[in-house]
């Protein structure tokens, strides 16, 4: 696949604490997260 942009970002892993800690870290206007059964939370 080739995407050249500089405002999309792919991010691959189930753990929600990740997810959300990168979210936090890029401020994005929107975020997809895809397949939310496999996420998980390690807390």
């Amino acid at each position: 696949m080739e995407i050249n942009t500089d405002e999309l970002f792919l991010y691959s892993t189930t753990n929600i604490e990740e997810i959300l800690g990168k979210a936090q870290a890029l401020s994005p206007c929107a975020l997809k997260i895809d397949s939310i059964k496999t996420i998980r939370s390690y807390w």
